[in-house]
């Protein structure tokens, strides 16, 4: 229960509060979905899904070792470190060490392992001197570091400094990748559906969506008593990626099952634990 609300006010639950608990062998990095319903004298709804990740995250780091290295007028200076560790990104820090007299002329970027560029430092401070910290900590990234998440923290990591006006040279002194996370899902878990109604002759589906996933599957049945009976249909699907499916001509009884498809291959199906 909460007290009364104004709109677009909030507040805290009423005791005793809701908790919920993950059995002790739940899968570190298997994330725990919940949706609310809600009531009020005005009416009521629910709200969208949301995840919790189950298990307390992982955190590494690295320095890079090929440093120092000059930063000359108008060229690029790269220093790459290594991270061993295979974790799906939850929070990424990036320390930086840089000696120069003229930060405005520099373009600073990190680039993660899977190719994702993210610019920390974009030619702004003019004349000031240095850039010394770590972005995540006490310096503002460019671009959100969040746009590393859900990407895998092994492989190469590198930083790229751009000067691109002439007068004026440094040295990249330090660079040090700090990066927290889960292990990676082997698979995706059962999808739950949310919805099932009548559209004329036909049946519409939806079920709640889940992170990290391409593609769902369908599978339709007129006998649930084994997954064996069940055939994909998801070539009718006009969108594999979204969280519905129409089905114009199910038949007289119909059975459905909907997998999940991750990095790591397609989820079970349903009960069955295929």
């Amino acid at each position: 229960d909460y007290p009364d609300l104004a709109p677009d006010a909030s507040g805290t639950s009423l005791a005793p509060h809701h908790r919920v608990e993950a059995s002790a062998g739940a899968p570190p990095g298997r994330r725990a979905g919940f949706a609310l319903r809600w009531s009020a004298s005005e009416g009521g709804g629910a709200t969208a899904p949301f995840f919790v990740p189950l298990g307390a995250p992982a955190c590494v780091a690295a320095d890079a070792t090929d440093l120092p290295r000059a930063i000359l007028d108008r060229a690029t200076t790269e220093s790459t470190l290594a991270i061993p560790d295979v974790l799906e990104i939850s929070d990424l820090r990036v320390g930086v060490g840089i000696t120069h007299g003229y930060v405005g002329d520099l373009r600073v970027e990190v680039v993660t392992p899977a190719g994702t560029p993210i610019a920390l430092h974009d030619r702004s401070g003019g004349s000031s001197d240095d850039i010394a910290g770590t972005y995540g900590v006490d310096l503002t990234p460019f671009e959100p570091l969040s746009r590393a998440c859900g990407e895998d923290s092994s492989g190469t990591w590198t930083l790229r400094v751009r000067d691109g006006v002439p007068a004026n040279t440094g040295t990249l002194d330090a660079f040090r990748i700090e990066v927290c996370g889960r292990p990676f899902e082997a698979l995706p878990p059962e999808i739950r559906l949310a919805e099932v109604t009548r559209e004329g002759a036909g049946v519409r589906l939806a079920w709640w969506p889940y992170p990290g996933l391409t593609s769902y599957r369908v599978y339709r049945s007129s006998d649930p008593s084994s997954a064996g009976a069940f055939a994909d249909v998801t070539a009718g699907d006009d969108d594999p990626a979204d969280t519905t499916f129409a089905d114009p001509a199910p038949g007289a009884a119909a059975y459905y099952l909907v997998t999940g498809v991750g990095a790591g291959g397609e989820g079970p199906k349903g009960h069955f634990g295929e």
